[in-house]
């Protein structure tokens, strides 16, 4: 079979990947899976529950995945290997220490690392037989974490490309402070303080800087208030970012998207959303931030505020709690 695309959106989290995920899986071709890689603390992959609202073992797109991995799996490493191994191997491997050693990795040069070997090998099983079961050209994988082994050209098997996602890190900050649940588990989402969000902003953005660049004309820079500014101008450059020219779009106007069930894999809640979905900016944290938040989220990120264009002083702008934002 021909080695499906698979883009990957990288950044940090709360700056729209959600809607975006879902909306391009709407075209002709294209899948959203949603966030595949999960580190150490998640779940393995096939307990999770899909976007339709079935378990991914009753799904009818997963469940047929799923088998087709695991023959992937038991004849590439022995017919003891599971899902579980996967997960083992992606808690050696995804993590924030392990962040250098996998950027030093090229594909025409590894250096052994017999967990990554395995992990890569194991993901090039999982994404071509999503592909198969989903009838797929495009893979989109919304997991966001930037030292991916996908978008850093590590995968056999696959064609990489990555939207890096960047939003405002005061907005950011403000969102990680909103409680929200996991339906399918009725658990909290964790919550992080401006100080937290603002390290993991800088971390992730500048690691993804280096796996765009690794990426070069594979890869591209969107910002969330660019894409609200002009959603389908945006959406349309993404498409043609991998190579695809689809016959119709997911849009009712020029702002509204219309979002059929998703086949998304963990995420935020508002993945299983439906319908006609207007893309607004979602503005509230100008006004609920406290001023104290947004000044040490200013002074942490600063560099970087300038190198995104982001304004150092906000306006005085009251929020709208009845705006739709485009999701995360």
């Amino acid at each position: 079979m021909t080695d499906p695309k698979v883009l990957f959106i990288i950044g940090k989290g709360r700056s729209g990947s959600t809607v975006l995920d879902n909306a391009l899986g709407q075209l002709e071709g294209f899948f959203s899976a949603g966030e595949i890689w999960r580190r150490w603390r998640w779940r393995p992959l096939d307990t999770y529950e899909c976007g339709c609202g079935h378990s991914l073992r009753e799904c009818p797109i997963w469940s047929t995945a799923l088998e087709l991995t695991h023959e992937e799996l038991v004849s590439e490493f022995g017919s003891d290997t599971s899902l579980s191994d996967v997960l083992r191997w992606e808690k050696s491997v995804l993590r924030w220490k392990k962040v250098g050693r996998l950027l030093r990795q090229k594909p025409d040069r590894l250096v052994r690392w017999p967990e990554l070997d395995a992990l890569t090998r194991s993901a090039r099983a999982l994404y071509r037989s999503i592909a198969r079961a989903a009838g797929s050209r495009v893979i989109v994988d919304s997991t966001k974490w930037p030292a991916n082994p996908g978008p850093l050209g590590l995968v056999p098997g696959i064609q990489p490309f990555a939207v890096h996602l960047m939003r405002d890190p005061r907005a950011v900050a403000f969102s990680w402070q909103r409680k929200k649940f996991y339906p399918a588990y009725d658990e909290p989402m964790p919550n992080f303080g401006p100080a937290s969000s603002s390290a993991s902003w800088i971390a992730r953005n500048l690691v993804a800087e280096v796996t765009r660049r690794r990426l070069r004309d594979r890869a591209r820079l969107i910002r969330y208030e660019d894409f609200v500014a002009e959603p389908r101008a945006v959406f349309k450059s993404i498409v043609q970012l991998v190579g695809e020219s689809p016959e119709t779009l997911p849009f009712q106007d020029e702002r509204t998207l219309l979002l059929d069930v998703s086949h998304t894999v963990m995420g935020n809640p508002s993945r299983f959303r439906t319908g006609p979905v207007e893309i607004r900016s979602d503005d509230e944290w100008q006004s609920e931030l406290s001023r104290g938040g947004k000044a040490a989220v200013t002074l942490l990120t600063l560099p970087l505020l300038k190198a995104y264009r982001y304004p150092l002083r906000l306006p005085r702008t009251g929020g709208d709690v009845n705006r739709t934002p485009p999701g995360t």
